[in-house]
């Protein structure tokens, strides 16, 4: 009833689209994991960025300002109202992410050719969400602290398979 009165519509429309609680969620989700992509794409590629390093800083902390400008996104994503089944789905929106970090990468570096890039983004994107929900139960946002750290963690993981070095285009 909440979510029909907050939206404004009928009751049963709501239960037309959504029968539970929990698809009101997923579909927050995938909404969600959609921001985010758009994100990455719309991140300025401009000449102060030298590296991909830079360049996934700039997406994490654009990110990060989102995600903490949005306490819904916050407990949906990374928080307690986080469950196996919006788990599932926003493991499919991180492959988007990855799709379009992938491509960001690409209007600015010569990536290498192996391996698949997607593939490792979306590990490095996991690695973001388990720092960032430590830091959600710590403090109830991600700090500066635990975002500086999550971009080590990412920059180490990834240059696993990236040198230190990509050519710029």
């Amino acid at each position: 009833y909440d979510v029909a009165s907050e939206a404004g519509v009928a009751t049963g429309s709501v239960y037309h689209f959504f029968p539970n609680i929990e698809s009101v969620f997923v579909a927050l989700v995938e909404r969600y994991d959609e921001r985010f992509a758009n994100i990455i794409r719309q991140t300025a590629i401009d000449n102060g960025l030298t590296s991909w390093q830079d360049l996934l800083v700039r997406h994490t902390e654009n990110s990060r300002a989102f995600i903490n400008a949005h306490p819904p996104a916050l407990l949906l994503l990374i928080g307690p109202l986080r469950s196996w089944q919006s788990k599932q789905v926003d493991t499919v929106g991180d492959t988007r992410i990855a799709h379009a970090m992938t491509e960001s990468y690409g209007q600015l570096l010569t990536l290498p050719p192996q391996p698949k890039h997607e593939i490792i983004l979306h590990h490095a994107i996991r690695i973001l969400e388990g720092l960032w929900e430590l830091s959600y139960q710590q403090h109830g946002y991600v700090t500066d602290d635990m975002s500086r750290e999550t971009n080590r963690a990412m920059t180490a993981y990834l240059s696993l398979y990236w040198p230190r070095y990509l050519p710029l285009k």
